[in-house]
């Protein structure tokens, strides 16, 4: 007889475990991923803060495409209640608050906003968001 090639076993449950561990409850969606693009939002309106300080008028900004495709995949991923509570207990309410309040990119503050609406589809974030008073 010959040796056969053939595909790989499966991962033990140990290695399932790893991947678990990032995961957002139930769902395949990475906290890490999640947390650094929170974080690239929060410094794109920090730059923007500071460059409108430099500038006496206030243009409109752009996002970028890559950026834009992010922060839209938060919106989508935002319609699912385990990442709408993820995104409650990390306070995100309050960062897109921040940045809807900051913000000179239109289609930025459309996305927050969309971000909150998902949110507030479910009773526990909706309780949360309409709780804070900054939102009204």
């Amino acid at each position: 007889m010959y040796d056969m090639d053939r595909n790989p076993s499966p991962p033990t449950s140990d290695d399932e475990e790893g991947q678990t561990e990032d995961a957002i409850g139930s769902t395949v969606y990475s906290k890490h991923w999640f947390f650094t693009t929170l974080t690239r939002i929060i410094e794109l309106i920090t730059e923007q803060s500071k460059s409108q300080a430099d500038e006496e008028g206030e243009e409109e900004t752009s996002l970028d495409e890559d950026m834009e495709n992010d922060i839209c995949k938060v919106w989508d991923m935002s319609m699912n209640e385990e990442v709408a509570l993820f995104l409650k207990e990390f306070n995100a309410p309050e960062i897109f608050l921040g940045v809807i309040s900051k913000s000179k990119c239109s289609r930025l503050t459309e996305i927050c906003v969309g971000i909150l609406g998902n949110m507030a589809c479910f009773q526990e974030t909706c309780v949360a968001i309409t709780n804070n008073e900054d939102l009204g």
